[in-house]
């Protein structure tokens, strides 16, 4: 494209654009590219140099957001293609397509080692997902899916599952097992299913809830350890309460100190591993819960916030406004002394 006849009227200024592509080029060392028709209209319209040079920036962001997303449609055609070889009965390479179908029959081994070592089931409280809106159901939905994902294909053990006061005639409760099931059809040890709680008045069942008043303390004795799928807010205490069960959180504070907007809460997979965890070393609640909390919430709100402020994304963006500074100071340099010259 002759841009010189595109736009007639504007050599002068086109010149200068030019120029400044030339330094910004030398200065940044990026790749020279071409310009659409319409970058040069919006680069023309620019009263600033400074402008420009921010321009230029977003276009190699985006040229660079373009190379990755090319790059991702490659991998998803070249994983397509193993998949068709694998359904022909032919050799498939890749994660999902060679132990696609033998993922959850190779848990056989883990499931048996878990009948030797006995450790406490691992109990999901389903009362409360009809009560979420419609946003929170399905955030829980893949929650409970990531645990249960988390449980079978730990491989050092996994939890008996059961899922009590699953009432069937509710339609979001069936949608919910539906969706479950149907991810770990194969699995040779589903999760029981319990309409009502049959633990009432047991002794040996712990009820975790960020609202209980005792916290989690030595070996994982238990028969049961029962897990609220919500919020966790204070009904999730006073059902324990009401139903006799001994109900405690995990000992956050206890163990370290805590900071403002430090949560008291895990996701359930990072639940799955402490859990674990203590199970294997003994009681040790602090190395268990300090191996899987996020160091960075062990800072105050400051120290978070300079930790944010100086990493790998900040830098660069820091870095670039330096350098846009830079040529934007040698190109004013510049053509300050060739209009005087």
């Amino acid at each position: 494209m002759n841009i010189w006849r595109q736009f007639p009227h504007k050599k002068r200024l086109i010149y200068r654009v030019n120029e400044e592509y030339k330094l910004y080029i030398y200065y940044t060392q990026h790749e020279q590219r071409t310009f659409t028709k319409n970058d040069w209209a919006r680069m023309l319209e620019m009263k600033t140099t400074m402008e420009r040079l921010k321009f230029w920036d977003f276009l190699y962001i985006k040229d660079g957001f373009n190379l990755r997303n090319a790059k991702n449609v490659s991998l998803q055609h070249e994983k397509a293609r193993e998949m068709a070889k694998n359904e022909k009965g032919e050799h498939g390479y890749g994660i999902g397509v060679f132990d696609e179908k033998n993922y959850f029959m190779s848990s056989l081994r883990r499931q048996w080692d878990s009948k030797l070592l006995q450790p406490p089931k691992l109990i999901l409280d389903l009362q409360y997902l009809p009560r979420l809106s419609y946003n929170n159901f399905d955030k829980f939905t893949y929650k409970t899916r990531e645990l249960l994902e988390a449980n079978y294909g730990c491989p050092r053990l996994c939890f008996p599952v059961e899922m009590i006061n699953c009432n069937m005639e509710n339609d979001d409760l069936r949608k919910f097992l539906s969706k479950i099931f149907r991810r770990f059809k194969g699995c040779l040890n589903l999760p029981k299913l319990h309409q009502y709680n049959p633990y009432h008045n047991c002794g040996d069942m712990i009820y975790v809830t960020k609202h209980a008043v005792n916290a989690l303390r030595g070996p994982l004795n238990y028969a049961g350890v029962i897990l609220p799928i919500s919020n966790d807010d204070k009904t999730c205490d006073l059902y324990a309460k009401s139903s006799n069960l001994v109900s405690a959180h995990l000992p956050f504070k206890e163990c370290f100190k805590l900071h403002e907007g430090s949560p008291s809460k895990v996701s359930f997979p990072v639940f799955h591993n402490i859990v674990t965890d203590v199970f294997f070393n003994g009681g040790d609640w602090t190395n268990a819960l300090r191996a899987n909390y996020s160091p960075d919430f062990l800072l105050s709100t400051a120290e978070r916030r300079r930790t944010k402020e100086m990493d790998e994304i900040s830098l660069k963006r820091l870095a670039r406004t330096d350098t846009r500074l830079q040529i934007n100071n040698i190109l004013q340099e510049y053509f300050k002394n060739k209009k005087h010259k």
